[in-house]
């Protein structure tokens, strides 16, 4: 008897352990960050959600997002009123609502308290969409942890997005910096201008198409690069993935890194650089193409034309290919 109550207190022990753990799971990094928690269910309910709120641009030069949704989505419209729609369903332990609030010039919108500590979703289908009015022209702040962003047709001061486990993709925007990250997503652009360009993740790719910037900083763990455009200075930095630059012209500086995937530049206008590769094992193909200034093991210096800009690509096993 005394070794099946040992068994029971045991058992009983080890459930309500499992239980704290499975709640601590919930939220290990962050508030909002979804993992698995086998108790879910238990603690969460179904909501629809169907709300919209307007607001007069005037005055503010900050605009802060910051949904628990499954997509966040910037489109432009007219007038001078920002417009802000929360629709869809979820099932979560809390109730989400559109929340719009100001402070000086800064327009904050959320879909929860700022008090929640905790956020169990356990089924997202919620959808955020802002309307931009074109006359504004400041400052983009949209945060989400599991979903989709994306922006089109808005020409703005900055424009920040941040999101987890989603992707983010965007098309036909100026703006002075553009600053994009997300770590389980890819970045996909078409139509950028920008004097500045920063885009990072970790387990995506990113494309950059008919890209107009003065400075481009990409970096990716697992993932590749593509960048086509008119640029000057390029830093583009990967692990495990390919990297492919191709430009009209060069007209800066240019930073390549990959440890295990290949390098193709491909530079279709004047091309006046020298030429920098270090690499363990990785091949090369491009000589006919450059004067060949020094080779040692499998590092190679060389020149096109003056040599004004300078070029610099390092793999560890991947090969370098100019065209």
């Amino acid at each position: 008897m005394n070794r099946k109550k040992s068994a029971a207190l045991l058992a009983l022990l080890l459930l309500t352990a499992f239980v704290l753990t499975g709640c601590m799971w919930n939220n290990p990094f962050g508030p909002g960050l979804r993992v698995f928690n086998p108790f879910s269910f238990l603690t969460s309910r179904s909501y629809t959600i169907n709300e919209s709120a307007s607001l007069s641009i005037d005055g503010f030069e900050y605009l802060n997002l910051n949904g628990h949704v499954k997509e966040m989505r910037l489109v432009p419209g007219t007038g001078n009123k920002f417009e802000f729609e929360l629709k869809g369903t979820i099932r979560a332990n809390f109730k989400p609502k559109l929340m719009v609030e100001t402070s000086g010039g800064t327009v904050t919108v959320r879909t929860h308290e700022s008090t929640l500590k905790s956020a169990n979703i356990v089924r997202n289908e919620l959808i955020l969409t802002v309307t931009v009015p074109e006359s504004f022209n400041g400052h983009i702040d949209g945060t989400t942890i599991s979903g989709k962003i994306s922006a089109s047709d808005l020409a703005l001061t900055s424009l920040h997005l941040s999101t987890v486990s989603g992707a983010i993709t965007g098309g036909n925007i100026k703006g002075d910096t553009l600053k994009w990250s997300t770590v389980s997503g890819g970045i996909e652009s078409l139509s950028l201008e920008a004097n500045r360009l920063d885009f990072s993740t970790v387990s995506g790719k990113i494309s950059l198409t008919d890209a107009f910037t003065d400075h481009v900083e990409l970096k990716t763990v697992s993932g590749g690069i593509e960048i086509a455009g008119d640029m000057e200075r390029v830093t583009a930095k990967t692990t495990s993935g390919r990297i492919q630059v191709r430009l009209q012209d060069l007209k800066g500086n240019l930073h390549l890194s990959s440890v295990s995937g290949s390098v193709l530049l491909d530079i279709r206008g004047q091309a006046d650089y020298s030429l920098h590769f270090t690499t363990v094992t990785g091949g090369f193909d491009g000589e006919d193409r450059l004067t060949i200034e020094r080779i040692r093991n499998n590092n190679i210096t060389a020149t096109k034309g003056a040599g004004t800009y300078t070029v610099r690509v390092n793999t560890t096993s991947g090969k370098l290919t100019i065209n």
